[in-house]
């Protein structure tokens, strides 16, 4: 399993597969919420520490430290809808949605925890990757490194 998941993230690392194109020509525009409001939706969010964690099969996470950025795999066919990134269980960020074969880029410096501090300036290595949901906590496949 673990020699699939390690083939499929650098397949996915060298094509990659994200798109902002909505499938019909029309390009999606994108607003980024500001750092007090990510601080704030992550002083209010709260890891699901009791919630049984499922393995991602068709998710996976790819981490560049260089850069300061995670890029998440939906390798599905369904997309992940209004979903809480939690990274290391303790640093979070919400990500309305990634489509069935495509990606998204959570930023280090856009991952807070409860008490405001952002992952990027704790310097802390990424060791887990998770999705909160549908009411399911998904732990995803990785982090590899890219």
């Amino acid at each position: 399993m673990w020699k699939q998941s390690t083939a499929m993230l650098a397949l996915l690392a060298i094509g990659g597969c994200a798109s902002n194109d909505t499938g019909d020509g029309a390009r999606m525009t994108v607003v980024e919420p500001s750092r007090t409001e990510l601080a704030a939706a992550a002083a209010r969010a709260q890891y699901p520490a009791t919630m049984p964690a499922k393995e991602a099969h068709h998710a996976f996470a790819l981490v560049n430290s260089g850069k300061g950025y995670i890029k998440i795999y939906n390798m599905g066919a369904e997309p992940i809808t209004d979903a809480k990134v939690w990274v290391n269980g303790a640093f979070m960020q919400h990500v309305s949605g990634i489509g069935p074969k495509s990606s998204a880029i959570v930023r280090f410096a856009d991952l807070y925890n409860s008490l405001g501090k952002n992952f990027n300036s704790l310097g802390e290595p990424v060791s887990q990757v998770q999705i909160e949901t549908n009411g399911q906590l998904l732990t995803l496949q990785g982090p590899a490194s890219d």
